[in-house]
């Protein structure tokens, strides 16, 4: 009866460590996918509308380390070495985190743009309903006879540019994001990252294996506690051959 309570606990915790691990992988695929959709659909639609012909080249980047991803978060529940699963842990994150700041980066640059499409559009309507106001109240000046008031009307001030207003929102951008990021290092990025995470996962995927090599290695046989004396005591000279065993001399 003893017996069998112990091999009944030993099948419960095998189960709870079965389920665990389990857990543990689905965990890591949620976070994967978490992670692919809510930073993949952003980026790629940024990279749709600025690289034009060179979108795909992007989205291909974005897609490079978003498989790179799923195989760090894949391996890491299959792996059992402590080494690589940390290493494995580290590119999954890593990544993750590259992408998710590539992400509130594409945001960032298109909630700019949106800002400043806005305040074109506003200047030039503000503009418009200045112009028309000034030439309705010229034409009534002009009808009641009063040519140089409706001159004096018809004269604008100097208002701001549109690209005026264009280096301003650029300064402002640049105030909070580097230019070197914004401009070539937001396409980069990805797939620099995933190169290097791949590599890294291949230096140490090799390593693991050299060493599960080694370990796994037969050890030497076991050599007889046996050694024979000089050949000048062997067979056909009459004296009986001189073998060690356990320290001592006898004969054979």
């Amino acid at each position: 009866m003893i017996t069998a309570s112990l091999l009944s606990r030993k099948g419960f915790m095998e189960r709870q460590t079965l389920t665990f691990k389990s857990e543990y992988r689905a965990f890591g695929y949620v976070f994967a996918a978490l992670v692919t959709l809510c930073t993949l659909p952003v980026t790629a639609w940024h990279y749709w509308q600025t690289l034009e012909g060179f979108a795909l080249l992007g989205i291909g980047g974005l897609a490079l380390a978003d498989c790179v991803l799923w195989f760090a978060s894949h391996w890491a529940g299959k792996v059992r070495s402590g080494v690589l699963k940390t290493v494995t842990l580290a590119v999954k994150f890593a990544l993750a985190g590259v992408m998710v700041c590539v992400a509130a980066l594409c945001i960032i640059l298109m909630r700019a743009d949106r800002d400043f499409q806005s305040i074109v559009k506003l200047a030039r309507e503000d503009r418009t309903a200045e112009i028309e106001a000034r030439a309705k109240a010229a034409a009534e000046l002009t009808a009641a006879g009063n040519r140089a008031a409706a001159r004096d009307v018809l004269k604008t001030e100097k208002q701001e540019s549109v690209s005026s207003i264009a280096d301003r929102s650029r300064q402002e951008l640049e105030a909070r994001v580097p230019a070197w990021l914004s401009t070539w290092g937001i396409y980069i990025l990805p797939p620099l990252c995933a190169l290097l995470g791949a590599l890294v996962l291949s230096i140490a995927a090799t390593i693991a294996g050299s060493r599960e090599e080694l370990s796994g290695r037969d050890p030497l046989p076991d050599w007889p506690n046996e050694s024979p004396v000089p050949a000048g005591n062997g067979y056909g000279n009459g004296k009986p051959v001189m073998v060690w065993q356990g320290g001592t001399a006898r004969p054979q």
